[in-house]
């Protein structure tokens, strides 16, 4: 019998015919639903400056953002406005430093598959709102305007999956080295 629907694998008896090859559309829907990430905007932003202007020490079990735009820690401060962490005074060239618990962000990169999983799977994961949130946070902590968006990153993975986010946004991202290890989308 012919179900238009989609079955798990406990359903499935003698009476299903399984397709093999379906329309690409529907395939895709069916991937999407598997494998759409239930990370929500927030914690994609909180993610996305953990590996830009953050720092995570699995090793001294320490994870922190720093960041010395001015225009930024009011947002910083309301995302992590539900999530236990401290806010240190500025430092004398007037960074500001959040502390963020250990066990909170161990959780969050459990829940977001990163500590098995890259961070371009991660981004892939993303719902678009989602998706977009990460590409904005990494885009306010490492970016600039210049024609467009241009974003600095020593860190190849996290250039790579910013560059993942932007062109899944509807950009059409280059990479280019500047002769030191800063590399730029």
């Amino acid at each position: 019998r012919w179900v238009d629907a989609v079955a798990t694998t406990n359903q499935i008896n003698s009476e299903f015919n399984i397709t093999l090859s379906s329309m690409l559309v529907d395939s895709i829907q069916v991937l999407e639903s598997v494998y759409r990430s239930a990370i929500t905007p927030t914690e994609a932003s909180i993610i996305a400056w953990l590996y830009t202007d953050g720092h995570i020490d699995s090793k001294r079990h320490n994870a922190s953002i720093a960041q010395s735009k001015l225009s930024n820690i009011p947002s910083i401060r309301g995302l992590l406005s539900g999530v236990p962490h401290s806010e240190y005074p500025p430092r004398d060239n007037g960074v500001i430093v959040w502390g963020l618990s250990f066990p909170w962000v161990r959780s969050l990169l459990l829940k977001a598959n990163l500590l098995s999983g890259s961070l371009e799977q991660f981004v892939l994961s993303l719902p678009d709102v989602s998706r977009g949130c990460f590409l904005a946070a990494a885009l306010a902590a490492e970016g600039w305007q210049q024609h467009g968006w241009a974003f600095a990153q020593n860190d190849n993975d996290t250039l790579q999956a910013v560059k993942m986010a932007a062109f899944l946004s509807g950009y059409f991202p280059r990479v280019w080295s500047r002769g030191d290890s800063n590399q730029r989308i």
